[in-house]
């Protein structure tokens, strides 16, 4: 916690717009996001890449699925401006993703009673992925995919990857050498 309160300190002395986004990601949502039921579809999309990269989806599950609000989480202020301008009438709302740590993630889980949450590419936050399995919901991974720069740190750690992923219900991998990454990184029971 002392490393995160010094990040954000760092964060907030650069961009002053960065303080506003500090309640949503302890996992205070805005009122109108609460679910009376649940079945709701959390969708984590990290920056404007994996926004634009889930556009089309968002558009398939509103005709497929057209009473199941959608909800998009983002980590960066440019991936949240890109969600409010392109997944407007998609979602029902756009919210920045709660820090990985179990009282922020459970606030989040709490409000919008997910029946699954599907992460988009390659965000493995422990945290996230145990809390949603504790609350009986699925985890998915959208698109994944691992970058040649990022596969020998998953390697290395093996251990600790290998262990988030065992949470994971699906991967579905960008390619089958994407899915082999996966494999090697501890993923053995979700790909």
């Amino acid at each position: 916690m002392p490393l995160l309160t010094f990040y954000f300190l760092l964060r907030g002395l650069r961009d002053g717009a960065y303080w506003r986004t500090l309640p949503q990601r302890l996992g205070f949502l805005p009122r109108s996001f609460r679910q009376t039921s649940p079945g709701a579809i959390w969708l984590h999309a990290v920056s404007v890449g994996e926004i634009q990269a889930c556009v089309e989806l968002l558009r398939g599950l509103r005709q497929a699925l057209p009473r199941t609000p959608a909800f998009v989480s983002t980590t960066t202020l440019a991936g949240r401006a890109m969600a409010e301008e392109k997944l407007t009438g998609l979602a029902q709302g756009v919210f920045y993703a709660p820090v990985d740590y179990a009282f922020a993630v459970r606030r989040v889980l709490r409000a919008l009673r997910p029946s699954v949450v599907a992460i988009a590419e390659t965000e493995i936050w422990p945290n996230l992925i145990h809390e949603t399995r504790r609350t009986g919901a699925a985890v998915t991974i959208l698109n994944a995919r691992i970058s040649d720069r990022a596969l020998p740190r998953y390697l290395r750690f093996r251990w600790f990857f290998g262990a988030a992923l065992e949470g994971v219900d699906s991967i579905l991998a960008q390619s089958e050498a994407m899915r082999q990454r996966f494999v090697a990184a501890g993923a053995l029971g979700a790909i």
